[in-house]
């Protein structure tokens, strides 16, 4: 889309670990400047790992259909690094 910071379109990714497992199926979205996004779901339903495929470090054992970031590395790794921190919740702490 036009001006926008990040904008993923049908997103998958999968682990090929002698079973396929479907991690993130289809997903689009789209951040322009000025907004925030919140990404929220259950354990377990590939939150972290549609993130880590937008920060291009997913396993070597993940497969996914296409680059998901539309950034050059020195460029989406400023952004990253400043505006977009990636906050976990683990259930031993929750």
């Amino acid at each position: 889309m036009e001006n926008a910071i990040l904008d993923i379109q049908n997103v998958s990714v999968r682990f090929a670990n002698g079973s396929a497992v479907q991690a993130v199926e289809q997903v689009s979205l789209s951040v322009f400047p000025r907004d925030k996004l919140c990404i929220i779901g259950e354990t377990g339903s590939g939150k972290s790992i549609l993130l880590l495929s937008v920060l291009r470090l997913l396993p070597a054992s993940a497969v996914t259909g296409k680059a998901c970031s539309p950034f050059r590395p020195s460029r989406w790794m400023a952004f990253a690094a400043v505006k977009s921190p990636m906050c976990r919740r683990e259930a031993a702490t929750a």
